[in-house]
């Protein structure tokens, strides 16, 4: 290649891989608008890093492997805490990968099908959502691709006539680049503990159709794949003496276990469905987190090409480099062909690289066989041709994709309720804090693995400090110590009518009028009044302090509330900790009793999780008990108590009883 040549290929390469970052990176704090949990959960995984807890397996998220909090912990610990600093690794690590993809496939393919390649990647849909989500599934493809092209590199030098000496010297740092690449794919995500089999499938393969170097490339690509399963073993050991960290390999083993009792019908029924996600309208991902749902991973014309780029590999199958690019594809494929296209974005992302090869390749065939028909034709304008045919492709899978994103997906208030964007704002521009005042948010989903997440990752750690979660429309959590109450309440958890009599001043701030959670308002409440002797203290970890009625008397069919004011003493008495991650996971209850001391109906429900608990803290819970239609009018015992729920075990109060009266119910028709 002249140099001229050589410096324009260059230059477009590195022209496209600009553009990617751009498209990866712009407003990247912005669009998705917000954080899911999963991004907010990697977070605080980092933050816990760079606090000092350090952990081999992460509870969070149904359990995750470790590699990425820690890569990210240093990425966060160096550029600082915020939502662009969080999301900014993944582009980074995609476009390292877009980069080792063009030199890989220019090696094996050419310079035409690399760039095609590359710019694919650039701008089409897959890419681009899976490079904009500070999820730890964004490794894989940078992974996958050190591992193809090692793998590859292993089956070049055991072809070559050399000495078993030469061999091991020059396929040593290819051996070693698979070992320590399995080790880190299996520290990242679920999905990869089967990617690395294309690397064995390959060595059977060549026993099929290359005899001569198959003995060879076992005897460097074995030590390699064991290599990487014995740096893995120590994870996998730990998760075996830990069954109760991993939870997600539950919720993805039904369809194996259907196949194991001789049942193919869901596999084959997910397997059509994934394949079907690749190309069909309405068949793709419907995870809104991740997709528009139903969108399909290709745009048309990528899609079309890349039928023919895989239909040419399956023709070619006997020439290694196709070989490899299918058995890649089909592991990368392999857990969405299990569980089926709902979030196979993610599960599916070790394919991302062979799809879009094969599409380049596609894309090369057809122009070469169109080519040929023009010369057949006596049409000798072949160049116009070939470059049409790219641009018109490219264009395509760019309007397939961009504004899509952009315009579209970026700004449905579905995608911005998922991406919790109203609480943000409120965390971004609540008002700051009075002296002597405690602050309160409710949320839809306090749980520790939730919205508290999202608020680490935007306020600062003494805002943290006094920060106090429930659910506003059912609870409300006071501080100790506290004259009044800040509470922030996004409209879909505003507050129970109750608590609104505690209230001394507000201000509404307005998100979209589209929304789906269109408001956030700031309340000052009142402090709540407790007088007289508590009425029983269990186990030295909680005061009931008040129990009423909010109406004198209930119909059939209708719902009573029972108000309830609670102080903590001792929240390390509650109960045992959730496994791993340290804190209670504490319940009430309320029984509303038949005469013979038989359920008649009860609630169990806890609307501001002991997870946030502190000694003084006083916790007001309204509890809503359904009354059955056919129930006779009267009054009713009823009771209420506290419990443990990893456990089953109740608090007991000091004379050993585990049910605390409270007001009986007044049944009467309206």
């Amino acid at each position: 290649m002249s140099p001229k040549r050589f410096k324009t290929e260059y230059a477009v390469a590195c022209l496209l891989l600009l553009v990617g970052f751009l498209l990866r990176t712009y407003a990247l704090d912005h669009l998705p608008p917000g954080l899911t949990h999963d991004e907010a959960n990697h977070g605080h995984e980092a933050l816990e890093v760079l606090s000092g807890v350090t952990r081999y397996y992460f509870p969070l998220g149904y359990g995750r492997e470790p590699l990425y909090a820690y890569l990210l912990a240093g990425w966060m610990g160096l550029l600082g805490v915020s939502i662009f600093t969080l999301r900014l690794l993944i582009p980074v690590g995609m476009i390292i990968c877009h980069a080792a993809v063009y030199r890989w496939v220019r090696n094996l393919f050419g310079r035409n099908v690399a760039l095609l390649t590359l710019a694919i990647l650039t701008i089409s849909w897959w890419p681009l959502v899976a490079s904009r989500q500070a999820l730890r599934s964004g490794f894989l493809p940078l992974i996958t691709i050190g591992l193809a092209a090692a793998t590859y590199q292993i089956w070049l030098h055991a072809g070559k006539n050399q000495t078993l000496n030469d061999f091991w010297r020059t396929s040593r740092w290819p051996v070693l680049t698979i070992a320590v690449l399995i080790g880190l794919m299996l520290h990242t995500y679920i999905a990869a503990r089967v990617l690395w089999l294309f690397i064995p499938a390959f060595g059977v393969y060549l026993l099929l159709v290359d005899r001569k170097s198959a003995g060879r490339f076992w005897l460097a690509s074995l030590p390699a794949v064991l290599g990487g399963l014995l740096l893995s073993a120590p994870l996998f050991i730990y998760l075996r003496n830990n069954p109760g960290l991993e939870t997600r390999l539950d919720m993805l083993d039904g369809p194996l276990q259907a196949l194991r009792d001789g049942n193919f019908a869901p596999i084959l029924k997910n397997m059509w469905r994934t394949v079907l996600g690749l190309f069909w309208p309405g068949a793709g991902d419907k995870f809104l987190a991740y997709n528009i749902p139903g969108k399909p991973t290709l745009a048309p014309l990528t899609a079309f090409f890349f039928l023919i780029g895989l239909l040419k590999s399956l023709f070619r199958w006997r020439t290694p480099k196709y070989m490899l690019l299918l058995l890649w594809l089909g592991v990368g494929l392999a857990p969405s062909l299990i569980t089926g296209p709902t979030a196979a974005t993610t599960r599916s992302i070790g394919a991302l690289v062979p799809i879009y090869l094969l599409a380049a390749l596609g894309i090369c065939f057809f122009n070469a066989q169109l080519v040929g028909l023009l010369k057949l034709a006596g049409k000798p304008a072949e160049w116009p041709v070939r470059y049409a045919v790219m641009v018109v492709l490219i264009l395509s899978a760019a309007l397939f994709s961009i504004p899509a994103y952009f315009t579209d997906w970026g700004q449905r208030p579905d995608v911005r309720a998922a991406y919790q964007a109203t609480i943000i704002d409120a965390f971004e521009n609540g008002p700051s804090l009075q002296n002597n005042h405690g602050r309160m948010v409710s949320s839809v989903l306090p749980g520790h693995a939730h919205d508290p997440t999202i608020a680490g990752l935007i306020l600062s750690p003494e805002e943290l400090t006094d920060l106090r979660w429930g659910d506003g429309r059912l609870a409300l959590v006071y501080p100790a110590g506290v004259d009044q109450l800040q509470l922030l309440a996004p409209s879909s958890a505003d507050l129970h009518p109750v608590f609104r009599e505690r209230v001394i001043g507000q201000t509404v701030n307005q998100m979209r009028p589209d929304d789906l959670d269109p408001f956030w308002t700031t309340y000052e409440l009142e402090p709540w009044p407790v007088s007289g002797e508590p009425l029983a203290t269990l186990d030295n970890a909680i005061t009931l302090n008040e129990a009423r009625w909010l109406a004198e008397t209930v119909p059939p069919n209708g719902v009573a509330e029972l108000l309830t004011v609670w102080t903590v003493v001792d929240p390390t008495n509650l109960g045992s900790t959730i496994p791993y991650v340290g804190h209670p996971d504490t319940n009430l209850f309320v029984h509303v009793l038949n005469a013979d001391g038989s359920i008649l109906t009860q609630v169990d429900r806890l609307d501001a999780p002991a997870w946030a608990w502190q000694p003084g803290d006083r916790i007001v819970q309204v509890h809503q008990i359904y009354i059955g239609p056919d129930v006779a009018e009267g009054g009713y015992t009823a009771v209420v108590g506290v419990y443990d729920r990893l456990t089953g075990a109740r608090l007991n109060s000091p004379e050993g009883d585990s049910v605390l009266p409270v007001p009986e119910l007044n049944i009467q028709p309206d």
